[in-house]
């Protein structure tokens, strides 16, 4: 792999497909596609100071996320994505009847899969790399990202209806260019966050740093709740072990 080039690295509907792919049919082409994609952005990709992945200066914080997103879920691969295999006859799906870790061997063994251990899948790994991505946003960088959460968060998002004063007041440009915390707070609302060395402007002005999209948040919110899916697994496991 070409260390020095990013330009098939960044996050896209193909990573996706691949993802999709790999969960759906688990063959090794599509699993190693998504694996050499985190192996690259947790091993090579740029980062900040801080730790943030860096790809570019537009959605700094929507495309680490995406990449955190993906990166999870090709993490619980094994886990818990194995629906829709049939093995010697009889089918097995996450937490379906009968299944347990010895299934899991006889599916390496009998649809070979051998080469999960061989081409070295590290699930924690990546899902440290994850929850650093997560955590910088929530707050471990020295601020919150996310609008109405946490330390310092971003009180002057890009977006229009944010910036308005409660009706019946006319809303126009001058709530756009008044300084000032924005009127609504977009609660949940990941910003496009900082530049490439962890510096941020909360003005709503500035909207290389604020702008808000759905693209931002979809690999954000889907990363923070397979992290709290984690989160409450190992404390199942703990319960039962008590």
């Amino acid at each position: 792999m070409d260390v020095d080039s990013t330009e098939e690295e960044l996050p896209s509907p193909h990573n996706y497909k691949q993802m999709l792919l790999a969960q759906l049919t688990l063959q090794p082409e599509y699993m190693e596609a998504v694996q050499n994609f985190c192996d690259f952005t947790v091993n090579y990709q740029k980062k900040t100071p801080k730790g943030l992945v860096y790809i570019d200066k537009f959605g700094t914080l929507g495309h680490a996320a995406n990449v955190a997103f993906i990166c999870l879920q090709i993490s619980l691969q094994f886990e818990d994505n194995l629906c829709g295999i049939v093995v010697r006859g009889s089918s097995y799906g996450p937490r379906g009847p009968g299944f347990d870790s010895r299934h899991v061997q006889i599916i390496w063994e009998t649809v070979g899969l051998e080469w999960v251990a061989d081409i070295g899948i590290s699930s924690e790994k990546y899902r440290d790399f994850v929850k650093s991505q997560i955590h910088y946003m929530l707050g471990e960088s020295g601020r919150s990202y996310v609008v109405g959460f946490g330390l310092n968060y971003p009180t002057q998002p890009y977006h229009a209806a944010s910036s308005c004063p409660d009706l019946p007041e006319p809303c126009g440009w001058k709530d756009f260019h008044r300084r000032g915390p924005n009127s609504q707070i977009l609660y949940g609302a990941l910003v496009s966050g900082p530049d490439e060395n962890d510096n941020y402007k909360d003005d709503r002005e500035e909207y290389v740093y604020n702008e808000v999209t759905l693209d931002y948040n979809a690999g954000f919110q889907s990363a923070v709740a397979g992290l709290q899916y984690l989160r409450l697994l190992g404390q199942k496991k703990n319960d039962t072990h008590h």
